[in-house]
């Protein structure tokens, strides 16, 4: 009876133990299936060639935008980011070299091109992209190598900037469209006098690109899907410029929009309105609560029909702040009150907020109060960090605190 006792522990003993080892062993053959996917091994190409012509000889690789001396480096698997110095011409052809068992693919923004098949570059910096990967396994093994072609511009282009290769694709202003060209980024569009507002359409060449709109009646108001890249805006008379700012992936471009109000017949008549409302001033000036113009002064008059003087002003129906000065006018430019810096549109007086390009310089401007911003700024936009400087000038190409700034003046993380 006890032998047949100890022979029935001693069987459960043994089908326990196996039970108990065998999930640990198959749990760790699985373990070990996944961990090797997760730290499958990033495809590299085994060389890179970037060419001025299919047959011709090799462009020097650089690691920095600069392009000087000290920058040129030989292509190595480790690095996947170089700059080449197009001096003349406007194309460029790419040979990647891959082992066997490994594809790539080589593409301009969305379009894809064969090796040492012709791309044309017409801007001044214009991004390549060449992924590797190993072939059956692209999403665990691929990697990306970005090639920077910068060349000198031609004669003809009309705008000095430093922007990265990505684009508007339509451009309209109330149905119009305007003739967009690569090399340029600034554009002009007049329109008569009695148009008070335009539709303004800014349509990129990729829907994953951020747009942005801002302008002398406009804060900063993003255009997407949906809302068809679309905005209604209102018109000064006169000059009424517009920034319109497009990002991707670290890459910025902005464009310049300036719409004229007023043809030449226009201005005649309003010429004429202007001499009848002089000869009229002192009736324009007794009307209670509302704007009006003094001898081509914006002026606005409170419920006696005084003008308001040396005060801040709401304006309800658009929420805009104004502030005029002591002869009742509308303060215009910067404007320091109580030791804090804002801006007064130049043409309208509208108080600016947000992100502000002023005299070709950014300001960022505090979204609620519209008081200047200086130092570190986040932006809520794109998340990146900038810095402004005592002046409130967003800095650009320089290093802060050992920070580095891009030609964008974000920091490079």
């Amino acid at each position: 009876m006890n032998k047949i006792f100890k022979r029935t522990i001693a069987t459960l003993l043994t089908v326990a133990a196996f039970a108990t080892v065998g999930p640990v062993k198959y749990t760790s053959l699985f373990t070990k299936e996944a961990n090797a996917a997760e730290t499958a091994e990033k495809a590299t190409l085994k060389g890179l060639e970037v060419k001025k012509s299919s047959s011709g000889s090799e462009l020097q690789l650089y690691d920095d935008k600069k392009c000087k001396s000290k920058d040129k480096v030989d292509f190595e698997e480790k690095n996947t980011k170089y700059y080449v110095n197009l001096k003349s011409g406007n194309k460029v052809y790419i040979d990647p070299q891959v082992e066997s068992g490994y594809k790539y693919e080589i593409s301009k923004g969305s379009k894809d091109y064969d090796k040492d098949e012709k791309i044309t570059v017409s801007s001044s910096s214009t991004k390549l992209t060449v992924e590797v990967w190993k072939d059956g396994d692209k999403n665990n093994t691929s990697n990306k190598y970005t090639i920077t072609v910068l060349r000198d511009k031609d004669k003809d282009d009309d705008d000095d900037d430093d922007y990265d290769d990505i684009y508007l694709k339509n451009l309209e202003v109330d149905g119009d469209e305007v003739n967009l060209k690569e090399s340029k980024t600034t554009y002009t569009v007049d329109v008569k006098e009695s148009k008070t507002s335009v539709k303004i359409v800014a349509e990129p060449d990729e829907d994953d690109y951020k747009v942005r709109l801002t302008g002398d009646s406009i804060d900063s108001f993003r255009l997407d899907d949906d809302n068809d890249y679309e905005k209604k805006v209102t018109l000064n008379k006169g000059k009424n410029e517009f920034k319109i700012n497009i990002k991707y992936d670290g890459d910025e471009r902005t464009y310049t929009l300036i719409i004229n109000r007023g043809s030449s017949s226009d201005k005649e008549e309003s010429k004429e309105d202007d001499k009848n409302n002089s000869n009229n001033n002192t009736n324009v000036t007794a009307r209670p609560n509302q704007w009006v113009t003094v001898n081509g002064n914006l002026m606005y008059n409170d419920s006696l029909g005084n003008p308001i003087k040396n005060a801040w002003f709401i304006d309800r129906n658009t929420n805009a702040w104004y502030y005029f000065q002591a002869d009742g006018t509308a303060k215009k430019g910067w404007f320091n009150n109580n030791g804090k810096w804002y801006y007064l549109n130049q043409y309208s007086g509208q108080m600016q907020t947000g992100w502000s390009y002023i005299n070709g310089e950014w300001y960022c401007l505090n979204p609620q109060s519209g008081a200047m911003q200086t130092g570190w700024i986040k932006s809520d936009w794109s998340g990146d960090w900038y810095y402004c400087d005592g002046s409130g000038k967003m800095l650009r190409n320089t290093n802060v605190g050992g920070y580095r700034l891009a030609s964008s003046g974000a920091w490079i993380r």
